[in-house]
């Protein structure tokens, strides 16, 4: 699911490489399990079949900063909409 482009309009540069990050974290590391983040190392017996670990992604403490002032944003223009759509408008 991607955002409308018009709750986005309004990011910053720094705003819209975060937008960008987290989109693609959520498609390469989280959502589509894709193979290249993981690492597997198999082990022989019955016990221990392998291993699997995610990447250890990190974010500065600017990065959640802006991705808090981004939500808060996101929010604000939503329920402004919201709003506008409920009076009829």
């Amino acid at each position: 699911m991607r955002l409308p482009e018009r709750l986005i309009a309004s990011y910053g540069s720094d705003q819209k490489n975060l937008h960008k990050r987290l989109h693609q974290l959520r498609n390469n590391e989280y959502a589509h399990s894709d193979a290249s983040s993981y690492s597997v190392t198999p082990y022989k017996g019955d016990l221990i079949k392998s291993i699997e670990s995610i990447r250890d992604v990190r974010f500065t403490e600017k990065e959640i900063d802006l991705f808090l002032l981004m939500t808060a944003k996101l929010l604000a223009r939503i329920t402004e909409r919201m709003e506008q759509l409920r009076l009829g408008s």
